[in-house]
């Protein structure tokens, strides 16, 4: 309690002395006016440096199972969400295998780790491992901000089935970039209905990447903050 009202104590400080605040999404942006009656001056949402380049899709059993992925560190809210999948949908779904990478997750191998979920923890690089993936699972249900593992999804060109709020802070349509799944129900009927159809994959995935190169890669991220900068400077 007393680290959080020290924190609390410090951004208040910080926030009413600074000459213009950030935010990711409009999420933000109401808390920070609820929090601390400070009204964002801008908003800027995450961004990644183009990493297209750096993957080969892995044509090897692409008749076999079909490849989810989950990437996220041993935190949380990633624990919370992927637990409650694993339990909840991948005991239901056939001819799928899930693989779960980020830092630390081999910890919870023991916890995790079923007949279809393999987990693989840290790697020294992700893009290997998006190389390689179908589909990108997002089910995280705790957080604030934007989730940075969507742009990441999107920069790869992988469809995504997430949550609200795997997808919060996106300016996009879930149905157009993979599919917004709130219930177990939800991702095992999206699982099967990728799993029946030839072009799923291919369409999702094409039309993420577009929507990363439009709205979430580095330059265009850039522009809007040097755009933001230059209104300072002129005062218009």
């Amino acid at each position: 309690w007393v680290l959080s009202r020290l924190a609390y104590e410090y951004e208040k400080k910080m926030i009413k002395n600074v000459d213009h605040v950030i935010v990711l999404n409009n999420r933000d942006a109401r808390e920070l006016k609820r929090i601390y009656n400070r009204k964002a001056d801008f908003v800027l949402p995450t961004s990644f440096e183009d990493r297209f380049g750096n993957i080969s899709t892995n044509e090897e059993g692409k008749e076999a199972s079909l490849r989810l992925l989950f990437v996220g560190s041993n935190f949380f809210a990633n624990i919370h969400g992927i637990g409650w999948f694993v339990d909840q949908v991948m005991p239901y779904v056939r001819n799928a295998v899930l693989y779960i990478v980020g830092k630390g997750m081999e910890s919870e191998r023991t916890r995790l780790e079923k007949e279809n979920v393999q987990v693989i923890g840290t790697v020294d690089s992700l893009d290997e491992w998006y190389g390689k993936a179908d589909v990108i699972v997002s089910p995280i249900f705790l957080g604030s901000g934007m989730k940075t593992k969507t742009a990441e999804s999107l920069m790869f060109g992988k469809p995504i089935l997430g949550t609200r709020e795997a997808f919060e802070g996106y300016d996009l349509e879930p149905s157009k970039v993979g599919a917004l799944c709130n219930t177990a129900a939800e991702f095992i009927a999206e699982i099967t209905n990728i799993q029946q159809s030839d072009n799923w994959i291919e369409l999702h995935g094409k039309y993420a990447r577009e929507i990363y190169e439009t709205q979430y890669s580095y330059k265009i991220s850039l522009d809007r903050f040097r755009t933001f900068m230059r209104k300072i400077r002129t005062g218009n």
